[in-house]
């Protein structure tokens, strides 16, 4: 009877710890986001450039390297991609610029397993520091100054 209890004692103790730990937001500095990735399913994610207007008319862009880790094709989807600044502005992704300078719709992709992606996502809004990252309602990160 005494060692079931002992048993408990630590199963709950592993839970609560670990519980805790899933709740902390990982905070990267918008300067160490080239070598911070994210993994999220699939994909493993790496901004590698944020672009914050310094000026209020300037819409910001999200630089981005998508790697599908799986051995199956996935399903990438630029939309699910969603920033949120401290005042709760909530900031998508409208457009894709091409490597020609054009701007497209920004769609979603199939990426080969075992392959990457890089694409420039334009935003719907100026980028205001802190901002929390998620990508398909997973919270990856909160991007500090």
């Amino acid at each position: 009877m005494r060692i079931n209890k002992i048993v408990l004692i630590g199963l709950l103790f592993v839970l609560s710890t670990g519980a805790t730990a899933q709740d902390k937001e990982k905070q990267i500095r918008k300067s160490e986001l080239i070598k911070s990735p994210m993994v999220t399913g699939p994909f493993r994610i790496i901004i590698t450039k944020l672009r914050t207007a310094q000026l209020s008319l300037m819409r910001g862009d999200l630089y981005v390297e998508v790697q599908n880790t799986s051995h199956q094709f996935a399903n990438f989807s630029p939309q699910k991609l969603t920033l949120v600044a401290s005042d709760n502005l909530q900031l998508r992704v409208l457009t894709v610029t091409s490597k020609k300078g054009e701007e497209v719709c920004a769609a979603d992709t199939k990426i080969v397993p075992g392959a990457s992606l890089e694409e420039v996502y334009n935003l719907s809004d100026v980028v205001r520091l802190p901002v929390r990252l998620y990508y398909d309602e997973q919270l990856l990160a909160v991007i500090t100054d």
